[in-house]
C-alpha cells in the first residue's frame, strides 16, 4: 500500500499529528509487517512538486490489505486519515499487489 500526501498548508501541523496519531494507530493494523516512510526533500524528474510525503505500508498480499481495513482498527485509522487529511485531493492512496521480479 502507498499513500502520497500532498504539500500540507501548515507543514508543522501535519508532521505533529502524523507521528503522534497516525503512525502509532498504523502499526495496529492486522497483518502490517513494515511500515516505511519518506525522509526528507523528495525530488521527482517528473516535476511534480506538489508531493510532500510517501509512506508505504508493507502486508502479505492485497487480500490482506482489505482485511485490515475491515477491523475496528482499520476503520479507526480511515477515521484518523480524514482528520489528518480531509480532502481526498490532498492524498493518494494505492492498494496492490506485488511480485518479485
Amino acid at each position: 500500500m502507498t499513500v502520497i500526501y500532498k504539500v500540507p498548508k501548515n507543514r508543522t501541523a501535519f508532521e505533529n499529528h502524523y507521528y503522534t496519531l497516525h503512525v502509532p494507530l498504523a502499526k495496529l493494523l492486522p497483518g502490517l509487517w513494515r511500515y516505511e516512510t519518506s525522509k526528507g526533500n523528495i525530488l521527482s524528474p517528473t516535476g511534480n512538486i506538489e508531493t510532500f510525503f510517501i509512506e508505504h505500508l508493507h502486508f502479505n498480499s492485497l487480500d490482506a490489505i482489505q482485511k485490515a481495513f475491515s477491523t475496528e482498527i482499520g476503520k479507526r485509522y480511515v477515521a484518523e486519515r480524514k482528520i489528518l487529511v480531509p480532502g481526498n485531493e490532498d492524498v493518494q492512496m494505492y492498494l496492490y499487489d506485488t511480485v518479485d521480479l
